[in-house]
């Protein structure tokens, strides 16, 4: 998804791309509206981006993703299996439990970002393949 962000930094820089970028790509009330419509038809929705996107900060952009989701009508189980579970499956990742001795990869947030997704840029500790970062 390309945000408001980048919208904006293209009308700053101006030329070609930002009149190209002004006539094509889509208000977020219409990308709203389009993700609401998918995840009501049932697709399964995969939260990320490619690489080499428009001023892409990695962290923060993935966590706007997700709440443009919950701002499509979305519950949060819902929005953070777009960026958990449902690539997992999709992707035949193997998914096991957390507990001793195994190779979780998570993160430690500071809240519950069941009831507030904004929760998720308030990161306290990592975990991959089950050590500490």
């Amino acid at each position: 998804l390309l945000n408001d962000r980048a919208i904006l930094l293209t009308e700053k820089e101006g030329g070609p791309f930002a009149e190209w970028a002004k006539e094509n790509f889509l208000p977020m009330s219409e990308i709203r509206e389009s993700i609401r419509k998918v995840h009501e038809a049932g697709i399964t929705l995969l939260a990320g981006t490619d690489n080499g996107n428009f001023d892409l900060n990695w962290g923060d952009d993935l966590v706007n993703e997700l709440i443009i989701y919950s701002q499509s009508g979305m519950n949060n189980v819902e929005v953070l299996k777009t960026a958990t579970g449902n690539p997992a499956k999709t992707w035949g990742i193997p998914v096991g439990f957390l507990e001793v001795g195994s190779k979780a990869n998570m993160i430690l947030v500071n809240g519950n970002p069941i009831e507030d997704l904004e929760k998720l840029k308030e990161i306290n500790a990592i975990w991959k393949n089950g050590k500490s970062e």
